[in-house]
């Protein structure tokens, strides 16, 4: 078996992670490693409900940049893998993980896949809305219809039929169209490295945390006018490296150049949250004050802002003034809550002002609000 060559002669960093992931991927090929390690496995985490997801997202990731002609089969056995997944994760939804897959099978123009593109498309509510109908016929229109009418009759040959069409001639997906088509599947299988969007976006794929840090800092540093679609982007960097000052400034871009007010609110409620974990309470209560202003023309807070505003009580002494006016504000606000937003984060924070405070008769409000009904 050929083994693509080791690209370490290159300087990039990007490129230096990747080839210890393509080496990972050469052990798969040349079965030192099993390809059943990468296998869907169980987790009792409802929100990552496999423990083997992320090892297969950078195996995948691996072969999106150095492919070889024999990877279909180990492409089909992870596309199965990403199936039982779709099936499995009680929050439904579609990986990027299980497109890509998909994607990377397309290259082989096997027929044969449309059963494993059938199989995904039908594995849950989300699949069934997101994943493309153009994947279960990507071998080509004649050339799968072939291969569908002379298989046996099966459940997957019935759901064929009902999503693409019960006959070649009767295919909702034109010919035009499914070119049209796989002129996006190209893009992304799109595997060069000649922006640093896409250096980043390697680095995020492969959890690379401290090389991701790197392109990020030097993403920032060739801003020269922000944009609030650059904060949101920023925003979600510093949130995947969980950096707070990051976080903090990301969120202080987009309070100032979002044109939508409540997008602005939004920000400046989370900086009063984020200053808060920062250890500066002043600068909480400061960016509180426009909160509120806004608040006059948006409506009441929700469970998340009043239970940060017992928190900003909490870090003042209880005769602050800041502190007096903190708990006088949430304890107002609380009694406004619809039931569904008084949770045990909102209770617990409430509690303790009022031990805080020495505040008895707040103290016997809040154990009213909070009583089983």
């Amino acid at each position: 078996m050929k083994i693509p060559p080791k690209i370490n002669s290159y300087k990039s960093n990007a490129v230096q992670i990747l080839q210890k992931h393509i080496d990972t991927l050469n052990d798969v090929r040349a079965g030192k490693i099993p390809l059943k390690t990468f296998f869907f496995k169980r987790s009792k985490n409802e929100k990552d409900c496999d423990l083997h997801r992320q090892k297969r997202s950078k195996l995948l990731t691996a072969i999106k940049h150095a492919p070889l002609p024999t990877d279909e089969p180990i492409l089909q056995d992870l596309f199965r893998q990403e199936i039982k997944l779709a099936e499995s994760d009680p929050f439904q939804g579609i990986e990027e993980t299980l497109l890509l897959n998909a994607a990377l099978l397309t290259r082989f123009k096997n027929p044969e896949n449309a059963w494993l593109f059938t199989a995904a498309k039908r594995a849950n509510f989300d699949t069934s809305c997101s994943f493309d109908d153009e994947f279960l016929v990507s071998a080509g229109i004649a050339a799968t219809y072939d291969m569908v009418d002379n298989a046996k009759n099966s459940k997957l040959k019935k759901i064929f039929y009902a999503i693409a069409g019960d006959s070649r001639e009767a295919c909702h997906i034109t010919p035009e169209a499914l070119l049209n088509w796989e002129k996006f599947v190209q893009r992304r299988l799109d595997n060069s490295l000649d922006t640093l969007e896409k250096k980043i976006d390697v680095a995020i794929k492969l959890d690379e945390k401290e090389v991701l840090r790197e392109f990020v800092d030097q993403w920032k540093a060739e801003q020269t006018q922000w944009t609030t679609e650059d904060a949101n982007e920023l925003l979600y960097y510093e949130e995947l490296l969980k950096n707070l000052s990051g976080e903090i400034y990301a969120y202080q871009l987009i309070a100032q150049l979002d044109t939508r007010i409540s997008r602005r609110t939004y920000a400046q409620e989370m900086l009063c949250r984020l200053y808060l974990k920062n250890g500066e309470p002043l600068k909480a209560w400061e960016t509180l004050q426009l909160v509120l202003a806004a608040s006059r023309d948006m409506g009441r807070f929700g469970g998340d802002t009043v239970t940060m505003i017992y928190h900003l009580a909490l870090a003042f002494d209880k005769q602050h003034p800041i502190a007096t006016a903190s708990f006088s504000l949430a304890m107002q606000e609380i009694t406004l809550l619809p039931p569904a937003q008084l949770r045990l984060d909102l209770a617990e924070a409430a509690r303790k002002a009022a031990i805080h405070m020495e505040d008895a008769a707040a103290a016997a409000e809040i154990e009213d609000i909070f009583a089983p009904e």
